[in-house]
């Protein structure tokens, strides 16, 4: 299987991502966190390569508005793979 990107959100950052978010993201960092670990463990154990990657809110939000990624989960995650690439 391939690498999948998983989004790192810092703690401070969080309220800003569910403020700019247009897709379900839980009401609480902890649930994040949780939530987070889930997708990580699913991912690994279909033999994904998962790499972690610090994203901030405000640089996503530019990519929005730039029409360069989707609000969506799906956006975040292509997102995250860009900038492990160093393609931002």
């Amino acid at each position: 299987m391939g690498a999948f990107y998983l989004p790192i959100i810092e703690p401070n950052d969080y309220e800003s991502f569910r403020r700019t978010a247009h897709f379900y993201m839980p009401n609480t960092y902890n649930e994040w966190l949780k939530f987070r670990a889930k997708e990580r463990e699913s991912l690994a154990l279909r033999g994904h390569d998962v790499r972690e990657v610090t994203i901030n809110s405000s640089n996503f939000a530019e990519e929005i508005r730039a029409g360069r990624h989707a609000n969506s989960m799906q956006g975040l995650c292509g997102f995250a793979e860009k900038l492990f690439d160093g393609n931002v």
